[in-house]
């Protein structure tokens, strides 16, 4: 559920999100009860002693996991649409690892990656990854002792074994590769061959056109004008500010300097000696006018904001309020605009089922089916049995 939420974030923050379902498999120590007995006189087997192990390299788990894929650090081939990577040449993302968890994936016995002792002396940074004022990843020297950051370029690939020289095929068979190291070291290169037959991502992209391989996100779309609320409100605060900290003009030459400047209240303001007794002080300080220019700001904000939620579809009856009225307004009434304003996101929510969900479902379904390595056992009820 949280790498479904996830998905749905980056939809509206980056105007698609990206999944990609893989098999889990987990190993430890499992405890188990080792017998001793005989068979007595009744043919039935007697326990006569017990006693508890550990299998050290047990299977704890084996199923679905979900990985979200951030929609800057993902490769898809831009030459089909967004919502259409099962007809695309190649998909690929860039992972934001340890060394520590690659050294313990490839330890386990189902691993298909290697090579991974090779990164220890390496920058594991990758080209096609964030930059040092996008990433939020903690990179600090004294972290460096304890986890090592490390960039993982996943790509499949639909290629031509013969064409590359790895197989006898002249037609195009789906690969995985996997690259770290500065993209410099293979650490993962095979052939897959799911029963689905689709590269295992799925993408979300509800404000899609059908054509484009970047959609507009439904935030680039008021981006402008929240980037003006936050001016006017920034500059009325400034101008505030400005206002609060008075600005005066003196004569160093009549009034003591550090006597003004002082921020301590009540102070006492000297005059120097050549004025005293003098009717000089109105010549020697003067308070600058101040105009606020901003006054209007906060309302046309206002405004703004107003604009933004029309423009959004997220009007006060969908944030759980109704809209100030100077009359009662009936339940009907009250039940048509919840409806009118949720109807736009049922429409969402049936794209992104037809987008994401459906063949998600379908990948993992696959997935136990062609993975699952222990028996299974389930409980049912009602007549399904019996059909």
């Amino acid at each position: 559920g949280l790498n479904l939420h996830t998905m749905f974030r980056d939809d509206t923050a980056y105007g698609f999100g990206v999944l990609a379902p893989t098999w889990r498999r987990t190993y430890g120590r499992k405890p188990k009860v080792k017998q001793y007995g005989r068979m007595n006189e009744a043919g039935f087997f007697e326990i006569l002693r017990e006693e508890k192990t550990f299998d050290n390299n047990a299977l704890l788990y084996e199923g679905k996991q979900l990985e979200n894929i951030t929609p800057c650090l993902s490769l898809p081939d831009v030459s089909v649409p967004i919502h259409a990577p099962e007809r695309g040449a190649y998909q690929g993302w860039v992972e934001e690892t340890t060394l520590e968890n690659l050294l313990t994936i490839e330890e386990d016995p189902g691993s298909n990656i290697f090579n991974v002792k090779y990164l220890r002396e390496l920058d594991n940074r990758s080209n096609f990854g964030l930059t040092d004022k996008q990433n939020t990843r903690e990179t600090s020297h004294q972290m460096g002792d304890v986890s090592r950051p490390t960039d993982v370029i996943w790509m499949y690939v639909d290629l031509i074994p013969q064409d590359w020289e790895i197989g006898d095929e002249e037609y195009p068979r789906k690969w995985l590769f996997g690259v770290s190291g500065g993209d410099r070291v293979i650490i993962s290169a095979q052939e897959v061959d799911y029963m689905h037959g689709r590269t295992p991502v799925v993408v979300c992209a509800t404000n899609f056109d059908g054509y484009s391989a970047t959609p507009i996100s439904k935030l680039s779309m008021v981006h402008d004008i929240q980037t003006l609320i936050n001016f006017m409100y920034t500059s009325h605060v400034q101008n505030v500010r400005k206002a609060l900290n008075d600005m005066f003009i003196i004569d160093p030459s009549i009034i003591n300097y550090y006597d003004v400047i002082n921020p301590e209240p009540g102070k006492v303001i000297r005059t120097r000696r050549a004025a005293w007794g003098n009717q000089m002080l109105d010549h020697a300080f003067k308070q600058l006018n101040i105009t606020d220019v901003t006054q209007q700001h906060v309302g046309e904000a206002n405004m703004l904001g107003e604009l933004m939620r029309r423009i959004s579809a997220t009007g006060d009856t969908v944030q759980g309020s109704l809209a100030s009225r100077t009359t009662r307004v009936s339940s009907r009434e009250a039940g048509n605009v919840m409806n009118a304003s949720l109807s736009r996101f049922q429409k969402n929510a049936q794209i992104i089922d037809m987008q994401a969900i459906q063949p998600l479902a379908l990948m993992l379904a696959s997935h136990t089916q062609q993975f699952m390595e222990e028996d299974t056992y389930l409980k049912v009820s009602g007549d399904w049995p019996a059909t």
